[in-house]
């Protein structure tokens, strides 16, 4: 193993610098991948979900005015079936109150989107619930609640 560490610290200075020289004339990479802008939502306390529930919003919220809401849940582990599904709460009203995401069989690591539109009358900031209803593969349910903040703000005068 000794060996293998003084043959990898073996170059030349010429060799390091060249290389370094290399690395900084590459073109940074400009592609951004689409889920680049999801936050994680905060769980509830009680339990570790199998799934991670990330939001993103993708204009700024204003008073009265409808605006977005992105989703996007991803299985920790194997699911039979899974169910999101988000609430109003006093402050945001969710405009379309459907089923949210269903799915069914879903490998780990696989994920679904769902895009929802609410409505905020007034000014502040104000939490959404997203509550995850999930069945593993050996059929055992659980249920997770994950908090969503929404910061609604009166835009800057131009």
């Amino acid at each position: 193993m000794s060996v293998l560490l003084i043959l990898g610290g073996c170059g030349s200075a010429e060799e390091s610098a060249t290389a370094k020289r290399n690395a900084a004339a590459a073109p940074a990479s400009t592609v951004q991948s689409p889920d680049a802008d999801l936050v994680a939502a905060v769980q509830a306390p009680g339990g570790t979900a199998p799934v991670t529930l990330r939001f993103e919003l993708p204009q700024r919220p204003e008073p009265g005015a409808s605006f977005k809401l992105r989703l996007k849940v991803t299985a920790n582990e194997e699911l039979e079936k899974l169910q999101v599904a988000v609430e109003s709460t006093p402050g945001v009203v969710i405009a379309d109150p459907s089923p949210g995401l269903v799915l069914g069989k879903t490998p780990a690591g696989s994920s679904g989107d769902v895009t929802l539109s609410a409505n905020a009358p007034k000014e502040g900031v104000f939490e959404l619930r997203a509550t995850v209803a999930a069945q593993g593969e050996k059929g055992e349910e659980t249920q997770s609640v994950f908090s969503i903040p929404v910061m609604v703000v009166v835009p800057p005068p131009t």
